[in-house]
């Protein structure tokens, strides 16, 4: 699944994929794009995020001149 937002608030992007990690045996995918990106934030005001939400992208509108985003590749593990 690729989870995509519009926004680089955390509480939206990141969270959210933390919460697919710890909820429902998920698993985030590193990512190869041809544009650059940053990788995700673990850790936002008292929250700290598993350590797989590195492994998503936050793009910023001055890298790429682009609108800026967020996106995740997710897998869930298999039983």
């Amino acid at each position: 699944m690729v989870y995509s937002t519009c926004t680089h608030a955390p509480e939206e992007n990141e969270e959210v994929v933390d919460f697919l990690i710890k909820n429902f045996n998920a698993r985030v995918e590193k990512l190869d794009l041809p544009i650059k990106f940053r990788e995700g934030i673990t850790q936002w005001e008292s929250k700290v995020f598993d350590a797989q939400v590195k492994n998503t992208a936050r793009i910023y509108p001055h890298d790429n001149d682009t609108e800026g985003f967020f996106l995740a590749k997710l897998r869930k593990n298999e039983a």
